[in-house]
């Protein structure tokens, strides 16, 4: 941490609000440990959702040549970043006519379809611009696995086909010359830390596909396992086993590959990839003492890192869990430790960072570095609440600091309106 503490002191000399950095030396050792574990017959995908500030994905362009996208926005990034030979997977379940309009005009290698009524959609428009548009299928597995804390499968669900689903589009698929059906897609869930419910789930998928190919008569190239690689965030949580996942997937794909040598074989990943590399830095406004609580507040909290200050409702617990987070050592020592509620400025309870959390006694200016908060960060914050504007990124790359993003002042989100 101390090369981090050392890039916060030097940007809080002319940054005075609440700022992102990215430390790219951790970026670069997760997509490699990754790609480790997948083995070479494995490509991988950087999901953009994760955190799709262009600077971060160009620098993960360095070694992925792969991106799943989930919106015009994310689309439009990864084309001025990249020329044709980075390859583009479009997947959401709400895509609108002018987002596959411009996905099919600009040449997105798949679009992951979610239900019967897109891939007619698709054909409508690849007919019209007179082009054969590449389709996957997104299947809702009846697989069931209920340990994940967020599963995708085996439940009602806005994204993907029913599996049975999948074995009746023959008749679609003959009525809509203008697509081109290469493939499936598998998304079972997110944050797995488990290396066995993981190669369950890549080998559940392997037999599916496998009966679909058989069913359609036809060795199709392109197969998405999804990903759901987690990251342990909180207390308690091991990091995820990726010895075990290298050595059981090598198992898995040496099988696959056997019988279909061609197939492309995709795996996502946004958060593993990124989130241990963010810092969210925040200052401490005041401190102050309510009914035996002792309370840091801050100048961010769902304004700037919403995983962070309500992650009740994401990982469906009874309990709040906290994000690690750090007081930036001063030039005093601070030997008294103390249990502090570190809450956001926001006029609601549920702007909270971290609940009885020990630190070192907290004073008002203090520096808090809440860690691992590269993904679902600054974009999947409600940075309109309360006006605060949205926070500054930086990235720290070989020991130089850069500025990625600049902040957007109040003065700036306040001239976005049509005032008079």
């Amino acid at each position: 941490m101390n090369r981090i503490y050392d890039a916060v002191d030097f940007i809080k000399k002319k940054e005075n609000s609440a700022f992102y950095l990215y430390d790219y030396q951790v970026m670069d050792e997760k997509i490699d440990s990754l790609h480790n574990a997948l083995g070479p017959d494995i490509a991988l995908a950087y999901s953009l959702k994760a955190n799709p500030n262009p600077e971060i994905v160009k620098k993960i362009g360095q070694k992925i040549k792969w991106f799943d996208v989930a919106s015009l926005f994310e689309m439009k990034v990864v084309l001025k970043c990249f020329d044709a030979n980075f390859k583009i997977i479009y997947t959401s379940p709400g895509k609108s006519l002018q987002e596959l309009s411009f996905a099919i005009a600009n040449n997105v290698y798949v679009i992951v379809c979610e239900d019967v009524q897109e891939i007619i959609r698709i054909s409508d428009i690849a007919k019209n611009l007179g082009k054969v548009q590449k389709i996957a299928i997104r299947i809702n597995p009846s697989y069931d696995n209920s340990n994940l804390d967020n599963s995708f499968s085996n439940k009602p669900s806005q994204m993907g086909l029913e599996e049975h689903v999948a074995f009746s589009l023959n008749r679609i698929l003959e009525d809509n010359p203008s697509v081109e059906l290469i493939g499936w897609h598998f998304y079972i869930g997110s944050r797995n830390l488990s290396a066995q419910s993981i190669i369950e789930n890549t080998n559940y998928i392997f037999v599916v596909f496998q009966k679909l190919c058989d069913f359609y008569k036809k060795n199709f190239e392109f197969l998405d396992i999804g990903g759901g690689f987690g990251v342990n965030y909180f207390n308690g949580e091991l990091p995820l086993d990726l010895i075990c996942l290298k050595r059981s997937f090598s198992f898995l794909m040496s099988e696959l590959k056997r019988k279909h040598p061609k197939l492309l074989v995709i795996a996502e990943s946004g958060r593993f990839i990124v989130a241990e590399s963010g810092y969210m830095v925040t200052n401490v406004i005041t401190v102050k003492i309510s009914k035996g609580v002792d309370f840091a507040i801050t100048d961010s909290g769902i304004t700037s890192f919403f995983l962070a200050a309500d992650n009740l409702s994401n990982y469906g617990k009874n309990e709040k869990r906290n994000f690690p987070i750090s007081v930036v050592p001063g030039n005093k020592s601070r030997e008294k430790i103390k249990t502090y509620h570190v809450v956001g400025p926001t006029p609601t309870t549920s702007d909270v960072l971290a609940i009885d959390v020990p630190l070192p006694e907290v004073h008002p200016g203090d520096i808090l570095v809440v860690s691992k908060a590269g993904a679902y960060g600054a974009t999947a914050s409600l940075s309109y609440f309360i006006g605060q504007g949205f926070p500054a990124e930086y990235a720290l790359n070989n020991g130089i600091i850069s500025q990625i993003k600049p902040r957007v002042s109040v003065d700036q989100l306040l001239n976005s309106y049509n005032l008079p």
